[in-house]
């Protein structure tokens, strides 16, 4: 059985993320840029929200962008005609929406054997 213990990393930084997208306000572009990093992968929570935001936005400035939703997690949600959406649909809708347009969805297996890459959330 893996722990969390066994799963430490030490990061290159630490970015405070206070926007939909980690890319406005919290000075990781500007690291990204200064490092030459131009492949994000994007895995993280709120599926719909935080990480289908900062991948349209990744892919606006011009980022390469892996979307790995296998790597997200989201919550049922309710439309405005009460049907519940569970969370697998609204994965499957947020990557309907990027692939192709706003980032390549993969797999953790495929964005990790792409090369080398920073990831966010």
């Amino acid at each position: 059985m893996t722990t969390l213990a066994q799963l430490e990393i030490a990061p290159d930084a630490v970015f405070r993320k206070r926007r939909h997208s980690v890319l406005i306000g919290s000075g990781f572009d500007v690291w990204l840029t200064r490092n030459g990093i131009r492949r994000l992968i994007v895995s993280g929570i709120r599926t719909e929200q935080w990480c289908e935001t900062t991948a349209r936005h990744a892919s606006d400035l011009g980022y390469e962008v892996d979307y790995v939703g296998e790597a997200t997690l989201t919550f049922p949600m309710t439309d405005a005609s009460s049907r519940v959406w569970s969370a697998a649909e609204i994965r499957a809708r947020t990557e309907l929406v990027l692939s192709g347009r706003f980032a390549r969805v993969a797999t953790i297996a495929d964005a990790l054997s792409t090369g080398p890459t920073k990831a966010v959330a």
